[in-house]
């Protein structure tokens, strides 16, 4: 797992991106429900976790700067306009095969 200090005016935020299907798994179970959850919308990529406090209003550009280290982090990396699925971990929901997710409600991130 590769974990990232993300930064805007007034906090520091730690992000992990998974690096497997197990990792990501394993981030499911340790996530808060608040956590932000960050995926790649059309392909197969690890999973992102934002850790956050419960409540807090995390500003979009915080956001893509998650958004932008999941792409980072995936053979997809030099498709323009690739989109990323984001929402907090209250609306992610385990599948059946391990690394697999099914989300309640998501909105999508565009990294051009």
């Amino acid at each position: 797992m590769k974990s990232y200090l993300i930064e805007d005016d007034n906090n520091t935020y730690t992000m992990h991106v998974g690096e497997s299907a197990k990792e990501n798994w394993s981030m499911l179970s340790q996530a808060e429900q608040w956590y932000y959850f960050f995926h790649l919308s059309s392909f197969p990529s690890g999973y992102g976790m934002l850790e956050c406090e419960n409540g807090e209003e995390v500003s979009t550009g915080v956001l893509q700067q998650c958004a932008a280290h999941v792409i980072k982090n995936t053979k997809y990396r030099n498709i323009r306009n690739i989109k990323v699925d984001c929402t907090t971990y209250v609306n992610v929901k385990r599948g059946d095969r391990v690394g697999e997710v099914i989300y309640k409600k998501a909105r999508d991130i565009i990294i051009l």
